[in-house]
């Protein structure tokens, strides 16, 4: 499709205000009035959608007979037989219709498979759910430009007016000015806010009559106290004061160093070797709060209080070794997630503590992350059918009920809206090997989905036993310490971000390594000095530098 500037350009503030949530084929839940009704909804959501494009100058079927053809990933816990059977596509088909042949890639496979298609030059019209951000920017140029004058204005409104209220083209926008994708998923999420989180079992507390440690000294008396006592009753010195696990995302070691000042923007422990203070990027690996970081949790591992297989297990051994009943103090999203609910209660959020004389403990995560796939949805350079594509994704995304249909199937199942809001339901026809999530992952796209603003997004149902409650609860008691200094959301120039992904390479695996060393045998003046000289031969003041520009570019 060669390129042209519209005279037509129109402004659309759309009608809408916005889960997550995946393995054999099980069948639908069976009809319900409730369901029927829901459907009576989703059609009549489909006709206002409709109606109001048309009034708006593009009708929502102007380009009905169209075929587009999207390379979509399939998740691993979709037990659906194609992509056309969920609900939302059933409908953007009927309303607009516009014929789609997904292209379906296997979660597993995705990333080679993609790499594969973007190398061979025979592409799709778009792109759901399959592009990482290393492959656009490697390949920018095979995706469509979508900053050309006019173009979202007139075939995408709605997605127009959700950018507008949150600034979202500044996050989409290439150094070059060109706009190659559109977002998924939704804008933030409160409840990921924190990554992992660091939980203690208060009933082995309860039972020592010991309080939630506060300080680093009364941390390692705690830990002390869980491995010289039967804490679980079977006669057996099998308890593990503290785990974590190099294989999970929510358990990294790196998060361990948060009562130490140092936090990333998310688990991943490359994200805590860098720091935004006072609107620098400070390189955490100079300093001697990670040197103390090491040397405090090396003290640990000597006395056994600390597993250190948790470099080497599973994520398999990890959850084993919980559900054995072993473990006193762990990282995890939600012991929610991890046990039954009786169990699940034994555990309490252990907030960072204090470990050095003028350190402000701090918490991984980011308060204002932006939780939305930047690169979710994409066309080809050389489609044919841009506007097509265009306005079949503005009718998903045109309403409320449209964007929750795509992100968690039908509407009276997994979510409805009561009193103007979201909330979770437990859909019907679930089964032992078909659970809540295979549901959404079946039925809907879940973060695949359109783009939801903030004051979309679910809001709970009180639950004293939901774990998205409890969850909310344990961010709570955290989120004052997660900083609200960080990296932005920002797409860079490619031969920049690739010079800086060849310096990760091996700077990532130098550093990862050293803490694992330095845990398991000490820290000596000279292993710390020869480290220290190790990051200057791998860049890292390059690598930091990398982020400065980022900083720099959004002041």
């Amino acid at each position: 499709m060669k390129k042209r500037t519209l005279s037509m350009m129109l402004t659309m503030a759309m009608t809408a205000a916005c889960l997550a949530g995946c393995g054999e084929k099980a069948a639908a839940p069976a009809e319900s009035a409730e369901q029927s009704a829901a459907e009576e909804n989703q059609d009549s959501a489909a006709e206002e959608s409709a109606e109001e494009a048309a009034a708006e100058g593009v009708a929502v079927d102007a380009y009905a007979g169209t075929t587009i053809t999207v390379a979509v990933n399939k998740a691993a816990l979709d037990k659906g037989e194609s992509f056309n059977d969920k609900p939302i596509f059933k409908m953007a088909e009927e309303a607009t219709g516009i014929k789609v042949e997904f292209i379906e890639i296997e979660e597993a496979n995705n990333g080679d498979k993609m790499n594969i298609i973007l190398a061979s030059g025979d592409l799709p019209d778009a792109f759901l759910g399959v592009l990482n951000e290393s492959q656009m920017a490697a390949s920018i140029d095979s995706f469509y430009d979508l900053s050309e004058e006019g173009l979202l204005e007139t075939y995408a409104p709605n997605v127009v007016a959700d950018y507008e209220k949150m600034d979202g083209f500044s996050v989409l926008t290439w150094p070059d000015g060109s706009i190659r994708s559109l977002m998924t998923g939704p804008q933030t999420s409160y409840n990921n806010a924190a990554d992992g989180i660091m939980v203690i079992n208060k009933a082995w507390l309860d039972q020592l009559g010991l309080d939630i440690p506060k300080t680093a000294d009364e941390f390692y008396e705690v830990l002390k106290a869980f491995k010289e006592n039967d804490m679980n009753g079977n006669g057996l010195a099998d308890e593990i004061p503290l785990e974590f696990s190099a294989s999970n995302w929510a358990a990294q070691i790196m998060n361990l160093a948060n009562p130490w000042g140092i936090a990333g923007q998310s688990s991943s422990n490359s994200d805590h070797y860098v720091m935004v203070k006072d609107g620098q990027a400070v390189g955490t690996l100079y300093t001697e709060e990670f040197r103390a970081f090491l040397e405090y949790y090396h003290k640990l591992a000597e006395e056994g209080l600390i597993d250190m297989e948790g470099f080497s297990q599973t994520s398999e051994q990890y959850y084993a070794k919980l559900k054995a009943n072993q473990v006193g103090c762990y990282l995890a999203w939600s012991p929610y997630s991890n046990f039954d609910v009786e169990t699940a209660r034994d555990y309490v959020v252990l907030k960072p503590f204090t470990a050095m004389e003028g350190v402000e403990p701090k918490k991984t995560g980011n308060q204002e992350r932006l939780f939305a796939t930047r690169t979710g949805f994409a066309i080809a350079a050389d489609s044919e059918n841009v506007e097509a594509v265009l306005t079949w994704w503005n009718y998903m995304s045109s309403t409320l009920e449209l964007k929750w249909i795509a992100r968690c199937g039908e509407q009276g199942n997994a979510w409805d809206i009561v009193d103007g809001k979201v909330v979770s339901r437990t859909p019907e026809g679930l089964s032992e090997g078909f659970t809540e999530t295979d549901y959404q992952y079946t039925y809907a796209c879940v973060d695949r989905a359109p783009f939801l603003l903030s004051e979309e997004t679910m809001v709970a149902e009180e639950k004293e036993d939901d774990a998205t409650w409890v969850r909310q609860c344990m961010v709570d008691e955290v989120f004052d310490m997660i900083p609200t200094e960080v990296i932005p959301a920002a797409f860079v120039d490619p031969d920049d971000a690739m010079a800086h992904s060849l310096i990760a390479t091996e700077l990532i695996s130098m550093a990862d390594n050293f803490v694992a060393t330095s845990i398991a045998d000490g820290v000596t003046d000279d292993s710390w000095n020869a480290f220290q000289e190790s990051l200057v031969g791998l860049q890292y003041d390059e690598w930091l530098a990398y982020y400065q520009r980022i900083l720099d570019a959004q002041k």
